[in-house]
């Protein structure tokens, strides 16, 4: 991992393009963090305390052809390592699941599936929210990282290392509350000048979940 001072993605799109920034960091003044290694640790330790995670969210999609980002509203889950669900209420329904080595895109009637160790742009978003849920940022070589803080936030400034992955993505945010170490909000910027918000709320952690919610059928 680089410590300088320095997610398919058109299927994400129901979430993070058609579906984890608003206030909570744009009034907030970040400087290079001093020791990125202790963050690590300590992030990496209240994350393994957190057995499962649960927020709202309100999604921002700023799109270069708009005046106004299209926002969309919705729920997400985790449970360990590799359980994450992003369910979209309003405008729309739609689903997002992950699980294991399997991921689920669920509209209406329709449930569409894809094996992750075939499908390499699932795969690295699957790989990139699993280092954030369980805390595992070090190991992630698919991103040059760079860490900020502010007096109540860290930021996490994630740039893809691969070329393939930098057509589409150009850099990707994170906002994670000192306190509690929660994920406040993420924003990914795109290669093409658009950019998606996504802030979180009300997150708890270790409340008991219905694991059938990372099932596809549920």
């Amino acid at each position: 991992m680089h410590l300088s001072t320095r997610f398919k993605f058109k299927t994400l799109g129901i979430f993070l393009g058609a579906l984890l920034i608003a206030s909570v960091s744009f009034a907030q003044d970040f400087k290079p963090l001093a020791n990125a290694s202790t963050f690590v640790t300590a992030y990496q330790q209240a994350a393994d305390s957190h057995k499962t995670l649960s927020a709202t969210y309100v999604q921002n999609k700023h799109l270069s052809y708009m005046n106004q980002p299209v926002q969309s509203n919705g729920l997400f889950y985790a449970s360990g390592q590799d359980k994450i669900r992003w369910e979209e209420v309003k405008p729309n329904s739609s689903v997002l699941i992950m699980n294991g080595a399997m991921a689920y895109v669920i509209k209406g009637e329709k449930t569409e599936e894809f094996d992750l160790s075939k499908n390499r742009q699932f795969a690295m978003i699957n790989e990139m929210m699993s280092a954030v849920v369980s805390g595992d940022l070090a190991n992630n070589t698919d991103f040059e990282i760079t860490f900020f803080e502010s007096d109540n936030a860290y930021k996490v400034m994630l740039v893809p290392v691969k070329k393939m992955v930098r057509k589409f993505v150009a850099n990707i945010e994170l906002i994670i509350a000192k306190e509690s170490y929660f994920l406040n909000s993420m924003t990914m910027s795109e290669a093409d000048g658009n950019s998606t918000e996504i802030i979180f709320s009300s997150q708890k952690a270790n409340l008991p979940l219905e694991m059938s919610i990372f099932e596809p059928t549920n």
